[in-house]
């Protein structure tokens, strides 16, 4: 089944660390901690507090030799100002 995507019933019938997540989310609506809304929105805030602290760094080891000769032309022309 080479790129089939499993649905979420299917990963938590499937995936034990899935099923227990799931069943933990499920235990605090019941409990009524928190609404299923509340839940949405924490694990929306998870996701993009992870996004931030785990951001790499990108970076360009050198210009392409057309940019460098096209800012060289500019240079020229504008006298070296």
């Amino acid at each position: 089944m080479g790129g089939y995507i499993k649905s979420p019933r299917e990963k938590y019938y499937n995936d034990p660390k899935y099923h227990a997540f799931v069943d933990m989310l499920c235990a605090a609506i019941h409990s009524c901690h928190y609404t299923p809304s509340e839940l949405r929105e924490m694990v929306l805030l998870a996701c993009i507090l992870y996004e931030e602290q785990s951001v790499k760094r990108m970076c360009v080891s050198r210009y392409p030799e057309d940019v460098v000769n096209s800012l060289n032309i500019i240079y020229d022309w504008t006298g070296g100002l």
